[in-house]
């Protein structure tokens, strides 16, 4: 098993984040049908859950945060963020049920990264 130090998760993380900045700001024209249904869902909104999903572990395991309530709050931060940036840019448009989508994300995110804990999949690191 690779280990990372925490300045290499930092570095993930943050490339994480411009990733995901550069996805909201860069036109797709169309290029991708997300207007499917799959087990009752969008698959936008599905896209929109696993894009934030990695959100979580890398922000922990990048010691950004470290408490369970710190996660959570820059958590739901980032996601509205990067759903109210839709209002202002003109090719895209914000919904309710996306935000929804990338609350979904983070807590699913959350979720996975205490299970990882519980199970020693991961390190418990001190505040």
């Amino acid at each position: 098993m690779i280990h990372f130090t925490s300045s290499t998760y930092k570095k993930f993380f943050y490339l994480y984040i411009s990733i995901i900045l550069l996805l909201l700001i860069i036109p797709l024209d169309g290029t991708f049908r997300l207007s499917s249904v799959y087990f009752g869902f969008r698959s936008d909104h599905i896209v929109h859950c696993m894009i934030f999903a990695p959100f979580m572990i890398l922000c922990y395991l990048g010691r950004i945060a470290i408490l369970p309530r710190i996660l959570l709050i820059y958590g739901f931060i980032f996601a509205s963020f990067c759903e109210s940036l839709h209002v202002f840019i003109p090719y895209r448009n914000a919904s309710i049920f996306d935000l929804l989508a990338n609350y979904l994300g983070i807590i699913i995110s959350f979720l996975i990264l205490k299970l990882a804990q519980r199970f020693r999949l991961i390190p418990i690191l001190d505040a």
